[in-house]
């Protein structure tokens, strides 16, 4: 069933709204991540950066805020390669209705394999860096690694190769935080890239994954 719903409500400043995919049949992103759910809720039920803000301004100070919702994302690797429909992630987004989100939060649970390239094509999604103020990336705190399929060399996970020399701007990225980073190359290269393309950006906080022993 292909439902369409339109909403006309002129009035309305904050919106919540949450899509599920059916267990076993979540959609791929980009040809390889699976999409389990979508987020979009005010940014006043954020806990983040903007919590001091709602405090010392009252209530209203959302209202204040030039975009206000939060949209998350909950993305996780296959545990095998799996064929199925390509999701369009832009007209995914674009089914909420709302698009005046600042933040982007991505849970995301690569079991294993390289998720730098997949964060870099989301960023350069025109829905995506033209609004984006805060990027926070959570990665799950441990894994076993015995439990972790193995990545091949010429995994999908790699793709876009080139994303390293790939150039785009992250007019409006603020502040990134990501939690739970192992500091793989494909990591370390994503955080330096990020510095190189958000101009404006002014605080970048990382949170190691517990297992990282400390020399």
């Amino acid at each position: 069933m292909n439902l369409r719903v339109s909403i006309l409500a002129l009035m309305v400043k904050k919106v919540s709204l949450l899509c599920i995919y059916a267990n076993g049949e979540y959609p791929l992103m980009f040809g390889f991540w699976l999409l389990k759910s979508m987020r979009l809720n005010p940014i006043d039920g954020y806990k983040g950066r903007y919590d001091a803000l709602l405090n010392n301004k009252g209530e209203d100070a959302c209202s204040q805020l030039p975009f206000s919702h939060v949209l998350s994302l909950d993305i996780s690797a296959p545990n095998r390669l799996c064929f199925g429909v390509i999701l369009d992630v832009a007209q995914e987004m674009e089914k909420f209705m709302v698009t005046n989100f600042s933040v982007l939060e991505l849970h995301l649970n690569p079991k294993g394999h390289a998720f730098a390239p997949f964060v870099f094509r989301l960023l350069r999604m025109h829905h995506i860096r033209n609004v984006a103020q805060r990027l926070k990336i959570i990665l799950p705190e441990w894994f076993e690694e015995s439990q972790t399929p193995k990545c091949l060399g010429n995994c999908p996970c790699n793709e876009p190769e080139n994303w390293r020399s790939k150039s785009i701007s992250l007019t409006y990225l603020e502040e990134v935080e990501i939690d739970y980073l192992r500091g793989g190359d494909h990591d370390i290269d994503l955080v330096r890239l990020i510095f190189g393309l958000a101009p404006v950006l002014k605080r970048m906080t990382i949170k190691l994954a517990s297992e990282i022993k400390q020399i």
